[in-house]
């Protein structure tokens, strides 16, 4: 039983490590071109909007490995 928790704690860490560096890219990103002076062009908005689904799919995933934990 003891051992469950434990591993239960260590995904939940790694997921949350996963998914803040994957927050901060998108935030350095961001920044990034905010300081570039925003020109809004299509390919700023392609690049911002290429992180998107991928959040999503990642937290559906998170979401299932935690069902099955």
């Amino acid at each position: 039983m003891m051992k469950k928790q434990i591993k239960m704690i260590k995904t939940s860490i790694l997921f949350r490590i996963i998914r803040s560096s994957i927050l901060v890219t998108f935030l350095i990103n961001v920044h990034f071109f905010i300081e570039q002076g925003f020109v809004f062009d299509y390919d700023v908005f392609i690049s911002i909007i290429k992180y998107i689904p991928f959040l999503c799919v990642f937290s559906c995933v998170i979401m299932f490995l935690k069902s099955k934990l």
